[in-house]
């Protein structure tokens, strides 16, 4: 077996600007073993292919045992992941993407499934759910992911705020839909001004 070749092109991101460090900064896992799963050379997670393969992996099993209810899909990301980078450079911006998914690991259930989606964005996909539970639980990820501490170079704390965009994934659908409604959470629920709410849920 084969080990895994790091690679540094993104696959299918999120709109972002397209600037040298952003395609530095990605890095994605291949394998040539079946049934292993792509994985994120900076968190150790998977990245946006194997979670998908799982996601999909779930969604089929939970049609087989006639779950009544949806699944979730939560993205979770940095405020500004250009700022942050700009501001204080690559080696910091790295470090809050490790904090963050270790503090998004402690605060999932456990059968959930989470991954690495984009540069500064998290995927976390819910088993069947009620999706008048998704805010709260976008909420409680939320407040995970702000215990991360991170210091720059010079010892200086940097402030961390992340947004939600969550939206229900039902059974009989493509997740691609389920996905472009959660992307269009997650815009909605990005900072704005005067804007205070942060986590955004659209449903089907």
């Amino acid at each position: 077996m084969k080990a895994a070749h790091w690679t540094t092109a993104l696959d299918e991101p999120l709109p972002r600007p397209g600037t040298t460090w952003w395609r530095r900064w990605w890095r994605r896992a291949t394998t040539d073993g079946a049934g292993l799963l792509a994985t994120d050379a900076l968190t150790g997670l998977p990245d946006r292919d194997g979670l998908l393969a799982q996601a999909l992996a779930l969604q089929v099993r939970a049609r087989q045992l006639d779950a009544a209810r949806p699944m979730g899909l939560l993205l979770i990301e940095f405020d500004d992941t250009p700022a942050l980078v700009a501001q204080h450079g690559v080696a910091v911006a790295e470090s809050a993407v490790q904090a963050m998914s270790m503090a998004l690991r402690r605060g999932i259930r456990q059968g959930d499934l989470i991954g690495r989606w984009a540069a500064g964005a998290f995927m976390v996909v819910l088993p069947p759910v009620d999706p008048r539970e998704l805010r709260l639980i976008g909420e409680r990820l939320r407040a995970a992911a702000m215990t991360c501490e991170l210091r720059a170079s010079d010892g200086s704390l940097v402030p961390l705020s992340v947004h939600v965009g969550a939206s229900s994934a039902a059974l009989d659908e493509p997740l691609g839909a389920a996905l472009a409604r959660s992307e269009l959470a997650l815009q909605n629920a990005a900072p704005r001004m005067g804007r205070s709410e942060r986590v955004s849920v659209v449903l089907r």
